[in-house]
């Protein structure tokens, strides 16, 4: 009862990215060079809190409730095949993005038009949760769509907190975008996935526009407008393959960075999906920032490390990270619900039990 009793508050926390969802835009892109993919990510919130984070293998989990009407036999339970490295502001367990050992990238990004299929009888998950899942449970993409077949992303609470869809790429250049259009969800892949960029329109829109040249959708954030200039550098790499596909992949979320002043980039990562390295800059340091997944421990029996992506550095910071708290993760959600509108006045014992979250799972080694 104890392991179930600190998922039940979690509840709030797991859609809160979406409680100001005009300012929330983001982009994901994959491309190659001669050395293999990689996979870039701009983040925009109005947030810049976060804290870097491993995810160990062998972790026994229980998803935290989607809402209040999900029942403790519903939700989806998983031991953790592989380990990761994820950027956090929700608390460990909700990342934003992250990559695994495997070399498996995966995102989520904002979209309003997102309708989830009708309950079944598959265990449950939170859209907030379903990277951390797929991290844990999937080597490639293929592993992806077959892992999500197993679950299914159940609506938070409140309704509104649940308008995502996701990219996901592997160390292959294999990419493909899950989406729930209409209450059925929905596979861009291989041929269906001309150009490996999602942004924050249905994926079959935005390629509508891309044919056209220009936004016919309503351009939500200028989704649509980041999608085409995405993928004409993309074009571009294709035929005049780059030395360095970070480089490149860095100077095209340059370009499609956001500058709203309540939803500017706050950060802007690559990741080497080859060779497993993630490079990094934010919005108060330009400086590009890395580390190896060569340099953690991600067996069960050893310490989470964490790093503060506002933390004053440059270069190598793989051995910058420190051991995982309790503390570390109770203050960054502090910090991260107090600049959130709707959730600045929670209670704290709510605040203590999200926090603990990360608790609740066992270490089977």
């Amino acid at each position: 009862m104890k392991r179930f009793a600190i998922l039940l508050p979690l509840i709030i926390l797991i859609g809160w990215v979406a409680t100001v969802p005009n300012s929330y835009s983001c982009t994901a892109i994959c491309l190659k060079n001669a050395k293999g993919w990689v996979a870039g990510f701009n983040h925009d919130w109005l947030i810049k809190d976060a804290l870097i984070m491993t995810n160990r293998r062998g972790l026994s989990k229980i998803a935290a409730p989607p809402n209040n009407e999900t029942s403790k036999e519903s939700l989806a339970k998983w031991t953790s095949k592989y380990g990761s490295v994820t950027f956090n502001q929700s608390g460990q367990g909700f990342p934003s993005d992250g990559m695994n050992e495997k070399g498996l990238f995966v995102a989520i990004l904002l979209l309003e038009k997102t309708k989830w299929p009708a309950p079944d009888s598959q265990t449950s998950i939170s859209a907030g949760q379903w990277i951390q899942y797929q991290l844990d449970n999937s080597s490639n993409v293929q592993e992806v769509i077959a892992n999500d077949k197993n679950i299914q992303i159940i609506e938070g609470s409140p309704r509104n907190m649940s308008g995502f869809h996701f990219m996901a790429c592997d160390r292959g250049g294999e990419c493909v975008t899950v989406e729930a259009i209409d209450g059925k969800t929905v596979y861009h892949m291989q041929k269906n996935l001309p150009v490996r960029v999602l942004t924050n329109t249905p994926y079959a829109e935005a390629i509508n526009s891309l044919k056209h040249g220009k936004p016919i959708y309503g351009d939500v954030y200028h989704s649509e407008t980041r999608f085409i200039q995405a993928s004409n550098r993309l074009k571009e790499a294709a035929i005049h393959v780059p030395k360095s596909a970070t480089n490149f992949a860095f100077e095209t979320l340059k370009k499609v960075e956001s500058h709203d002043v309540i939803g500017p980039t706050v950060w802007s990562i690559v990741y080497d999906l080859a060779n497993l390295r993630v490079s990094f800059k934010t919005h108060d340091n330009p400086q590009i920032r890395y580390f190896d997944f060569s340099a953690f421990d991600f067996s069960c029996a050893s310490s989470g490390k964490i790093f503060d992506i506002l933390s004053e550095s440059a270069g190598d910071v793989s051995g910058k990270f420190v051991p995982y708290s309790h503390q570390a993760n109770k203050k960054l959600i502090m910090k991260t619900w107090s600049q959130t509108p709707g959730l600045s006045d929670l209670p704290g014992e709510l605040l203590d039990r999200a926090a603990a979250y990360p608790e609740s799972f066992v270490c089977t080694e």
